[in-house]
């Protein structure tokens, strides 16, 4: 858990893995199929059969009393490794999984992060043009008792002041509803209260589509999961065509004979038997069918592993874009228009508090200056936003990113 003064995104993800209900509960499903490979090699339960002779068959050497068989049924050659194969695989599919889940989580914690700090810092900035506002106010009311300025000023000033109180109100109610969804994704009481977020600055990512293409191919979950079907369904195939080869079963009667009335040396003697048995796999409609049906999974999940494909990159490209397109605004904003609309407001309240201008330029200038900042905010946040979608669609975080592209590839 982060401490009372800073919100730090790296701990609160770290903590989101240890805590958060969806993630606990993917991973327990994966730690499940671990458990499948066993059960898929295994052979069946041997089969024992007791029986009791109700009425005695009389042979030669005595009665038979009592029949005891055991017998183990074994599948044709391939048929246990192919099983295991696709074990494997579906050991592989819970695991991408438990890493969607994961990774879905962490994107929606970190775009809760990034809205809060673009909310929090629009609160301090409406806050300082409030009070900004109110130093107006008192210079309109001194105007107007001096006779120099109309109560207009003065009731425009206070209006615009109810505005600003009004607009607080928006942000602070934002504000609680972010927090309440931070601790719900780390799974803390909702009423936690969270500490500050440091300045947010610009995080700087390759940007070449192909390349974060290639590493998506590799770590994105949904496309390994797509690629793990489509691996388990080429053995599920194989498997059902083995259905046209019979499976062995091997067992041995073991037969109780009570004494009889010879004085032959084998008088009473028990017996036992081997035994053999195939199925018969006579059916060919009802195996052709299972083939047919494994080869249209299989086709399927190539299909769907193409169409997963095609979304990664839309998305990659899509983040890419955004990402652009914030990193300019935010350069606009804080270069030109934020530095352009401070000048603007001084001079405007030179101007009236000279008399040079009216009381309509200042407020207007106020309000530039308020929505400048508020956009230059959330275009930062915009952007760490799709940066997040970025690491989501490749599958990797920002710093695995760089370090998969310096060594050439799979980290």
């Amino acid at each position: 858990m982060c401490d009372a003064e800073t919100l730090s995104l790296n701990v609160i993800v770290a903590e989101a893995k240890e805590h958060n209900p969806q993630i606990l509960s993917a991973k327990k499903d994966y730690f499940a199929s671990e458990e499948i490979y066993n059960q898929a090699v295994s052979l069946e339960d041997p089969r024992l059969t007791a029986g009791y002779f109700g009425e005695n068959v009389e042979t030669r050497v005595g009665p038979q009393l009592a029949k005891y068989s055991i017998s183990q049924k074994f599948p044709f050659f391939g048929k246990l490794s192919l099983k295991g194969r696709i074990a494997f695989k579906e050991r592989d599919i819970a695991l991408q999984k438990y890493l969607t889940v994961e990774q879905e989580v962490i994107r929606n914690l970190k775009y809760a992060f990034f809205d809060l700090y673009a909310v929090r810092e629009s609160i301090s900035k409406t806050q300082e043009i409030k009070g900004l506002m109110e130093e107006v106010e008192k210079a309109a009311e001194s105007k107007y008792s001096s006779g120099i300025a109309s109560e207009q000023d003065v009731l425009k000033a206070q209006v615009e002041i109810s505005n600003l109180m009004a607009k607080l109100y928006t942000l602070f109610q934002r504000e609680a509803v972010l927090s309440q969804k931070i601790n719900t994704l780390l799974n803390r009481p909702k009423e936690i209260s969270l500490g500050q977020i440091e300045e947010l600055i610009l995080t700087e990512l390759p940007s070449d589509p192909d390349k974060l293409m290639g590493l998506a191919e590799i770590h994105r979950p949904e496309m390994a999961k797509a690629l793990s079907s489509v691996e388990k369904n080429e053995q599920l195939v194989l498997l059902k065509k083995k259905d046209y080869f019979p499976d062995f079963t091997l067992g041995v009667d073991y037969i109780v004979v009570g004494s009889g009335h010879t004085n032959a040396a084998n008088d009473g003697q028990d017996a036992w038997m081997g035994m053999v048995s195939v199925n018969l796999p006579l059916w060919h409609g009802r195996i052709k069918s299972g083939v047919t049906e494994a080869e249209n999974k299989l086709a399927s999940s190539r299909s769907s592993y193409q169409d997963i494909r095609n979304e990664v990159s839309f998305q990659i490209k899509d983040s890419l874009f955004r990402k652009k397109t914030a990193a300019d605004l935010v350069d606009l904003y804080k270069n030109a228009l934020i530095p352009q609309a401070q000048e603007s407001l001084k001079a405007a309240r030179a101007g009236y508090e000279t008399g040079k201008n009216d009381f309509l330029n200042l407020m207007d200038s106020e309000r530039v200056l308020l929505n400048f900042r508020i956009a230059y905010y959330q275009a930062l946040s915009d952007h760490e936003k799709s940066v997040a979608d970025l690491e989501r669609a490749v599958g990797l975080s920002t710093d695995k990113i760089r370090e998969s592209l310096l060594t050439g590839g799979a980290k």
